[in-house]
């Protein structure tokens, strides 16, 4: 395929066979090209900044996802992305508000409150994260390792009554 005349839907193939191939830094090229055909996409940028991360490259990930934010402010897994980004590269704090961001734009995102949920018993935040893993529950009441988590939380933050209901 002759890319200076590829089509956008041939160029997102193209990166798709490329990162199903493992070439990440290929396909990464490739979405800085279906960028520059088409630059008013957010999910374009969620896309590259994801290969970023992917490959690694977590420090060129942030701007693709703060882009993306701006670009499209109520898309919870643009927030959820960023977060995890930034936990890698140990900004916690931003982090947590990202993943707070996701679960307000769609507060049945199970994996977003779980992420928050741990991330906040991670960092000492344990009232907090009793308060997420509670949200989880409500989606999930028979799912016993959350009841274990919520109760490890519930301990933690001296609420161990409630935690021996639920353990």
């Amino acid at each position: 395929m002759n890319q200076s005349t590829a089509t956008l839907p041939q160029l997102k193939q193209l990166a798709q066979t490329l990162v199903s191939q493992g070439k990440l830094a290929e396909a990464v090229i490739i979405y800085s090209q279906i960028i520059a055909l088409d630059n008013s996409n957010a999910e374009h940028r969620i896309k590259l900044g994801t290969l970023y991360a992917m490959n690694g490259e977590l420090e060129k990930a942030l701007p693709e996802y703060q882009q993306a934010i701006t670009m499209a402010p109520n898309m919870a897994v643009t927030y959820y992305s960023l977060a995890n980004v930034q936990k890698k590269i140990n900004q916690i704090d931003a982090a947590i508000d990202n993943l707070k961001k996701a679960v307000e734009l769609k507060p049945d995102w199970a994996q977003a409150i779980h992420n928050l949920a741990n991330t906040l018993m991670h960092v000492g935040r344990f009232k907090d994260a009793a308060e997420a893993y509670q949200k989880l529950l409500a989606l999930a009441p028979d799912n016993r390792e959350i009841m274990l988590q919520h109760g490890n939380a519930l301990t933690s933050s001296n609420q161990a009554g409630e935690a021996i209901k639920l353990y």
